[in-house]
């Protein structure tokens, strides 16, 4: 992969300039299915000064190189935002938002990383009790759009700001308030010292104003690494040894005072996590990705209902760097094992793993088979097949949860679900 940083012209802009980002390479996809008009927009043929034409990809970033070599982010052509990594396009959230009968007017704008939603009600004057709530309009959004694009505040305004041609006039949104990151209610202050002094840990990590004991971490505009941070700044300033399961199952100050109040040895952090702990049904196990954490799981938790338990399995040495093994898949499978038969001791047991957590997971369900217990599930969530060009003797399960492509691939009938015919999809795929 290359990349090229352009005036308007198409010409490479010097050391140091801003420019739009392009890129070049086996990585480019072949276009947009089924939007011809967006792959000629964003996949250009382009003839650099060396005379060779190259097919280049518009990112809408603005770059410029530094002289350390080093390429540095500098915003978008357009209102495209980017939010905790992901890219968000505010005019998808303000339609959605527009489709909600109290709503006359709205505008989203980002401020640090967090999203904001300002509304104007469609009802004024007398009728303004009946405006929607923040509550409702997050709901309302969440219907429609993933987690990462409602707004974690709200402002309501009698009416947005417009520049004098009559377009919006973004620099003219105010800051939201205290009151405004929590729906329109004031923040609860410290009830004590332990309290006062985890907001305000709390407070210089997130840098959002002040901080109440009831707020949720992750709906305060915290994310994953923000959480890690956290621990790590707990941990320093308490003498702790907490685990991510502190951020995960005490997602607020006031609980995090609790569980710390509780708390009268420094012990060694559970690798594994509550992500849900209601329901009666068998528990499902999710384990890590190679990130170690399972901070990714926290939506797919709560999409699953609170019929069946969730735990994450966290990696060893996530929180204590040193006390990480140097330890291969299959001994990583079997001390998540251990964990887990301290919850559950018996099967039938549900897996889950994505992407490397994939494997991990699979190699549990061998060693558990292999114990006699019962596998029920095992899932994997965008995992890759580990060993090319090698076929195992038992790949039974594997092969259920590929063999449509696979088969597909190699030729065969997709609706011929013989393992004999897999296998062959498997090797062939592997072979090529």
């Amino acid at each position: 992969m290359r990349t090229h940083v352009l005036d308007r012209r198409l010409a490479e802009v010097p050391l140091g300039v801003t420019g739009e980002l392009f890129l070049e390479g086996v990585g480019l996809a072949d276009g947009y299915h089924g939007r011809p008009e967006l792959t000629a927009e964003r996949f250009i043929e382009h003839t650099g000064p060396d005379g060779v034409t190259r097919r280049l990809y518009r990112t809408g970033d603005l770059a410029r190189h530094r002289p350390d070599g080093a390429l540095e982010y500098a915003g978008r052509t357009d209102h495209q935002l980017k939010i905790r990594g992901f890219r968000v396009e505010p005019g998808e959230i303000e339609a959605v938002l527009a489709e909600h009968p109290g709503v006359r007017d709205c505008a989203v704008l980002p401020r640090g990383e967090r999203l904001v939603g300002y509304f104007v009600p469609e009802a004024v004057g007398p009728d303004a009790a009946l405006a929607p709530d923040p509550g409702a309009l997050a709901a309302h959004a969440r219907e429609r759009l993933p987690e990462y694009m409602v707004p974690s505040a709200w402002v309501c305004l009698p009416d947005l700001p417009l520049t004098a041609n009559g377009k919006l006039d973004r620099a003219a949104l105010p800051d939201p308030g205290p009151a405004d990151l929590r729906g329109g209610v004031a923040p609860t202050p410290p009830r004590d010292a332990l309290e006062s002094r985890l907001a305000g840990i709390w407070e210089r990590l997130l840098d959002a104003g002040t901080v109440g004991v009831h707020d949720d971490f992750f709906e305060s505009g915290g994310h994953s690494i923000d959480a890690l941070r956290l621990i790590g700044r707990i941990n320093q300033a308490f003498g702790e040894r907490l685990g991510v399961s502190a951020v995960l199952e005490h997602p607020t100050v006031a609980r995090q005072a609790a569980l710390l109040r509780g708390r009268h040895v420094a012990v060694a952090p559970d690798p594994v996590v509550r992500l849900q702990s209601e329901g009666t049904l068998d528990p499902l196990f999710l384990v890590h990705p190679v990130g170690g954490n399972v901070f990714c799981y926290r939506t797919l938790a709560a999409e699953l209902g609170t019929e069946r338990p969730v735990f994450g399995l966290t990696a060893p040495g996530l929180t204590e760097p040193a006390a990480a093994p140097d330890a291969t898949v299959e001994e990583l499978a079997a001390a998540h094992l251990e964990a887990l038969r301290r919850i559950r001791p018996s099967g039938p047991y549900h897996l889950a793993g994505w992407s490397f957590g994939g494997l991990l997971a699979h190699e549990m369900a061998v060693q558990l088979r292999a114990a006699g217990q019962e596998v029920a599930t095992l899932a994997l969530l965008d995992t890759g097949y580990p060993e090319p060009g090698h076929v195992p003797d038992d790949e039974c399960e594997l092969l259920e949860w590929f063999h449509e492509d696979l088969a597909r691939s190699a030729g065969f009938d997709p609706s011929d679900e013989s393992v004999s015919a897999l296998r062959g999809a498997l090797r062939s795929v592997a072979d090529t």
